[in-house]
C-alpha cells in the first residue's frame, strides 16, 4: 500500500554518512594538470558539498614564473568549485567556500593541480567536506 500524502524526510534523516577528500603535496616541482583525488557519487546515493578549501604556497625560489594553480570542481559543473592560482610575485594563496551545492549519483568531483613555472617548487593543499545520503 503507498502512503501518500507524507513528506520525505531531509536529507541529513537519510541515512548520512561524512565523507572528506583531500590532497596534501610538498616541494612539488612543476607538471602539467595532475588530477590528485577524486570522489564519484554511488549509485542511490547524493551528496551534500559542506566546504572546499584550496591552498598553495611557493616553497622554493622561483626564476622563470608562469602559473600555478590549485583547482577543486564537479566533472559535471565546473561553476560549482574554486580555482586558486598564484602568478609573478605572489607567494601565498588560499581560497575557502561553505555550503556550496548537492552533486547527483555518478558526478565526480576532482582536486586538480597545475604549475606551469620554468623551476621552483610549490606546497598544494586541496579539500573537501561533504556529507553523503540516500537519493
Amino acid at each position: 500500500m503507498r502512503v501518500t500524502g507524507a513528506e520525505r524526510p531531509p536529507w541529513y534523516d537519510r541515512n548520512p554518512i561524512r565523507r572528506q577528500l583531500s590532497y596534501v603535496g610538498s616541494a612539488i616541482a612543476p607538471h602539467g594538470l595532475t588530477s590528485r583525488a577524486s570522489y564519484t557519487v554511488p549509485t542511490g546515493k547524493r551528496a551534500y558539498i559542506q566546504s572546499m578549501e584550496c591552498a598553495l604556497a611557493c616553497s622554493e625560489t622561483v626564476t622563470q614564473f608562469g602559473r600555478t594553480r590549485c583547482m577543486i570542481y564537479v566533472e559535471s559543473n565546473p561553476v560549482l568549485g574554486i580555482y586558486q592560482s598564484l602568478e609573478r610575485l605572489l607567494y601565498e594563496s588560499h581560497e575557502a567556500v561553505g555550503e556550496s551545492g548537492e552533486i547527483q549519483a555518478g558526478e565526480t568531483i576532482q582536486i586538480y593541480t597545475y604549475d606551469s613555472d620554468g623551476d621552483g617548487n610549490y606546497d598544494y593543499m586541496g579539500m573537501i567536506h561533504m556529507i553523503e545520503f540516500n537519493a
